[in-house]
């Protein structure tokens, strides 16, 4: 039995099926995913995600799905599942599953009568290119495969609608044909390596409703388009490969290619297995370029989620080169201090306070983790590095200034500039705008980690410049946030308010390797996060004593904007608390406690997203998973938690 397994039982129950997921990339910024069953749920399922560049840039959905059917003694067996309008679901084809394996990818068993089908579906690692495989492994008459592909092809964020401007014409290829429903978009070529029929049968089928999207508050209904069928007459113990690409293929070579796409992917038959194969799937080659996407389905290139994830994603795994060319590609598209975010070839600078402070802190971590990478930091990025400290500094965009007490003040109204940057209606539902504790304990531990590189290069100057601001910082960080009366540290203050709701970004103060938190203060900080913020699936985003403290990101969008930071928890945090905790308690003690921490992730892996783990969980038990099926600041945590734990037992200080 594989170690990710669903049975017959699980599979027949429709909402079992239904609240998981499957998701498959490649290396080009495409996807595929769709739930355990096959039936879609959200405008952002689909067989084949994909780059449009000709038409906008971001990813759309060309292949919504696929319906097979099994023919036989011409009674026809519909093996898809699809909900419609009003929640009738038709046809049920989850009744033949069987079972699902995924040694090494999916692999769906359909028993119909005497007929035991077997699919396997892969998305090839380079290229934009779904296929899928079918072997008939039993049956007792003569048995037919019929394929109608239902397409979609717009954009993943919107829905598509019947209309008479799909061009409903196909052009015959190798063992296939093409179609595309729009001028300006990518033919998609269906291909397969054994003789079919392919009935050319144009129309649309409507109202498909996807239960996710209502949930949200948004409009949940899409008719799709067919352009025909394929018939194909199969054999007891035959396969036939479905291609379907935007660029032709040899169907001779379906099997071979098929084959060698099987052999280059990572068994997920382990917990650690499952996580190394996510994070592969957030690392995008852009013409040569890497790049980080911050969560799927939906979120596109995050400066901040960058460079959070980032060192677990590459540094852990011993990928440095991949390191340098995401923070390459970052520094060249960088506006002033800031950088840019995109979901498309489209980018704009997005407000945001801490993601230049974040990008000094991963350049930290690349270069304990690199030989001689102090210099080398300096040498690559030391006038980023200036840029960004001198910009703080002086003052910049969007309210940032250093104040007299060299304070790192940020905001203004209307502005969410922090991690918690949820917008309901318009209006910031945690603005924090002031002095936030996290931004503040970022800006100092940036300022001495570059008055570090700085001195490993010689260049006394800067150091001399710096350091008189660095130690009244840490004098004023103190005065300002600490309160002895509390225990811990205030979450943000400004002139109308100080406010020490428990909340966890005082971890973050902690855990930096430049503090100004003295031992006994960081102490009784992690005893607050601890007593108040830990859950089995990451760090609360507020106390549950809160009377604001929602446990659930449920309901609409904007329900979910406003509880989003009101108590749901976050496993990214949880390389802060191990760093912390490492600090505070020791390697020993620390190892053996975390290791529990990275253990009760792990059924997880059967829910939600499979072999994932989704962007945050609900702050109450039994602690379900909500937003982004996968989240790469998630994923990166629990891989640098493990890595932190095996470098504890070689005794090597935690920076």
């Amino acid at each position: 039995m594989s170690y990710i397994h669903f049975d017959k039982s699980s599979l027949v129950n429709l909402s079992y099926g239904l609240k998981r997921e499957l998701l498959r990339t490649n290396r080009n910024g495409a996807y595929g995913s769709t739930t355990l069953i096959g039936c879609n749920t959200s405008r952002y399922h689909g067989l084949l995600v994909a780059p449009q560049p000709y038409v906008d840039g971001d990813l759309h959905v060309l292949l919504s799905s696929l319906d097979e059917s099994i023919i036989q003694h011409e009674e026809e067996f519909h093996l898809a599942v699809h909900r419609y309008q009003n929640g009738y679901y038709y046809p049920k084809g989850h009744k033949y599953i069987r079972e699902l394996t995924f040694d090494p990818m999916p692999a769906l068993f359909y028993r119909v009568g005497g007929v035991l089908l077997k699919k396997e579906r892969i998305n090839t690692y380079n290229g934009v290119r779904f296929m899928v495989r079918y072997t008939l492994l039993e049956a007792h008459s003569d048995t037919t495969l019929k394929i109608c592909p239902l397409l979609a092809y717009r954009n993943r964020h919107q829905l598509s609608k019947a209309n008479n401007d799909v061009d409903k014409h196909y052009d015959v290829i190798h063992d296939g044909i093409k179609c595309r429903m729009y001028n300006g978009y990518s033919y998609l070529h269906f291909q397969l390596n054994k003789p079919f029929e392919y009935v050319h049968a144009p129309d649309w089928y409507y109202n498909f409703e996807y239960e996710k999207d209502i949930e949200r508050g948004y409009y949940g209904l899409e008719d799709l388009y067919t352009p025909g069928f394929f018939e194909i007459k199969l054999a007891p113990g035959e396969s036939v490969i479905l291609s379907v690409g935007i660029e032709e293929s040899n169907p001779n070579c379906l099997t071979r290619l098929f084959n060698n796409e099987l052999a280059r992917r990572m068994p997920r038959d382990s917990f650690r297995s499952c996580l190394l194969n996510a994070a592969q799937q957030f690392l995008i080659n852009e013409n040569g370029k890497y790049k980080v996407i911050a969560g799927y389905q939906w979120l596109g290139v995050i400066p901040r989620d960058t460079f959070i994830s980032l060192p677990g994603l590459t540094l852990t795994q011993n990928k440095p080169d991949i390191f340098r060319s995401v923070i390459n590609a970052m520094v060249e598209d960088m506006s002033g201090a800031f950088f840019k975010f995109s979901y498309n070839i489209h980018s704009s600078v997005t407000p945001s306070a801490d993601a230049s402070l974040w990008f000094i802190w991963a350049l930290q971590q690349y270069a304990f983790y690199c030989s001689g990478g102090n210099k080398d930091v300096y040498k690559r990025w030391w006038k980023y590095i200036k840029i960004i400290l001198y910009s703080y500094k002086n003052g910049t965009d969007y309210g940032i200034y250093a104040d007299e007490n060299c304070l790192l003040h940020h905001g203004r109204e209307g502005l969410a500039l922090t991690w918690m940057n949820s917008v309901v209606l318009g209006k910031p539902v945690t603005p924090r705008t002031g002095y936030a504790v996290e931004i503040n304990a970022l800006w100092y531990n940036a300022i001495c980690f570059a008055m570090e590189i700085a001195a490993s290069a010689n260049d006394n100057e800067f150091v001399e410049e710096w350091k008189p601001f660095a130690e009244k910082l840490a004098a004023s960080f103190l005065e300002a946030f600490w309160s002895q009366e509390h225990g811990y540290l205030c979450d943000f203050f400004n002139d109308k308010e100080k406010n020490y709701l428990i909340r966890p970004n005082q971890l973050i103060a902690i855990a930096m390797r430049y503090t100004p938190l003295s031992m006994p203060q960081s102490m009784s900080i992690l005893k607050v996060v601890h007593e108040e913020l830990m859950t089995p699936r990451g760090i609360r985003s507020l106390s549950p004593r809160h009377e604001q403290y929602l446990a659930k990101c449920e309901g609409d969008h904007n329900e979910r904007g406003l509880s989003q930071h009101s108590g749901s928890a976050y496993p990214w945090l949880l390389i802060f608390y191990a760093i912390s905790i490492f600090k505070l308690e020791g390697g020993n003690y620390a190892g053996q406690y975390l290791k529990k921490i990275v253990a009760d992730f792990e059924p997880e892996m059967s829910e939600g997203g499979i072999g994932l783990i989704s962007q945050l969980y609900n702050g109450n038990p039994p602690y379900e998973g909500s937003g982004t099926i996968s989240q790469a600041t998630n994923v990166s945590a629990l891989l640098w938690v493990t890595e932190l734990i095996k470098i504890s037992e070689n005794s090597k200080v935690v920076k």
